[in-house]
Parts: structure tokens; C-alpha cells; sequence
């Protein structure tokens, strides 16, 4: 089983605070969270060598 990367409390902070200053995008707490999980998912994925998940080059 594949475990991923889950940000914590004040990662989640720091990415709410982030879209706020940056996009002018204000996310609740549990937004923030689930955005921040699919976007470290993504990135993780995309950018380690999974190769059973990623496609040959």
C-alpha cells in the first residue's frame, strides 16, 4: 500500500494564508486542507520515481 504525504496543521495554515495573499482566495480550514492534500499528492506523485505509477518515458 501506497502511503502519501499529509500536511499538518501548520502547513495547512501557512497554504491558507498563502492563497489569500497571493490569489485573494479565502479557504476555510477544511478547504485549505483538502487542497493542500491533493496538491502535495500531486506533486509527490509527479515528482518521485514511482514506477509502477508513472508512465515510461
Amino acid at each position: 500500500m501506497l502511503r502519501l504525504p499529509v500536511p499538518n496543521a501548520q502547513e495547512v495554515e501557512e497554504f491558507r494564508v498563502l492563497c489569500e495573499r497571493r490569489f485573494s482566495v479565502t479557504l476555510s480550514s477544511a478547504e485549505a486542507l483538502d487542497w493542500a492534500t491533493r496538491l502535495l499528492h500531486l506533486f509527490y506523485l509527479t515528482s518521485h520515481e514511482i514506477y509502477s505509477l508513472r508512465q515510461e518515458e
